[in-house]
């Protein structure tokens, strides 16, 4: 009994794992699958990436500007986690570093039951966080970045396998179809979005995105910006990149330790 057992098990399983790898049944069985594209593959993941209700990502930019006999190179690191990002009540943590003009300074901004708190050096405040200005919501910045492509510039693209097994593709921009999609993130990137720019123009533009396990684990961007602002001509380059760490996994989020006690200010402090 218990050998017939097993052979009517052995003799299901061969007969669904043969299922499962013709992925169709005895009317279909001469369709053919078909291989998905380089555009479907990225942009699945984009999307899958987009709709994740948690996160732990690292932003990095390097902005090197250079006008009127003025040169400044500005690095800037941005550490967030975010968690029930799609519902009403999300939990935001961000770390940010950078230097200007020498001077370091940090900065740690957590959201919470709809209130921004942040420390910067000895300073601690709490505000609405609605009265955030845009200034400070790199999230928002970092949302900006993760654009889809479109299919017209994917057509030709092949992906590439990593070392590590993630696959990747590069693609290189006109300066009309990069200032098109990542319009957001050229005026987030803006060295003031006050300004009078008369005239802007984008060059060397390349993006490169990489993806594992169905996710986007890392979306690569470069471009130089020119630009006339108070006719003052200034150039910048710009290299950012937006890593994921275990997409699709669970993010644990530490507060600021006392937060609920900061001393609460006006939306001027933002």
């Amino acid at each position: 009994m218990k050998k017939k057992l097993i052979s009517l098990l052995f003799a299901l399983t061969i007969l669904c794992t043969g299922i499962l790898l013709t992925g169709c049944n005895s009317e279909n069985t001469s369709e053919e699958i078909k291989e998905k594209t380089t555009f479907e593959i990225i942009n699945e993941a984009l999307e899958k990436t987009e709709n994740l209700e948690s996160m732990s990502a690292e932003m990095k930019m390097e902005m090197n500007m250079g006008g009127d006999g003025i040169t400044m190179s500005v690095p800037m690191t941005v550490k967030l986690k975010a968690k029930n990002m799609k519902g009403s009540n999300p939990i935001i943590s961000m770390v940010v570093s950078m230097t200007v003009f020498g001077e370091s300074i940090d900065i740690e901004l957590y959201q919470e039951d709809q209130w921004a708190y942040m420390v910067m050096e000895d300073m601690k405040y709490k505000a609405n966080a609605k009265d955030m200005e845009s200034e400070y919501d790199y999230a928002e910045c970092a949302s900006d970045m993760l654009q889809k492509i479109p299919e017209e510039l994917l057509k030709d693209a092949k992906l590439v396998k990593e070392e590590d097994g993630s696959q990747s593709v590069t693609i290189v921009f006109s300066e009309e179809k990069f200032t098109e999609i990542y319009d957001d993130f050229i005026e987030s990137v803006s060295s003031d979005a006050e300004a009078d720019i008369g005239e802007m123009k984008i060059s060397d533009a390349v993006a490169k995105i990489t993806i594992a396990n169905g996710y986007v684990t890392g979306y690569n961007l470069a471009f130089t910006m020119e630009m006339t602002v108070d006719d003052t001509s200034s150039t910048t380059e710009i290299k950012a990149t937006l890593t994921y760490e275990n997409p699709g996994q669970d993010v644990t989020i530490t507060p600021p330790e006392g937060y609920r006690e900061f001393e609460e200010m006006n939306e001027d402090i933002f």
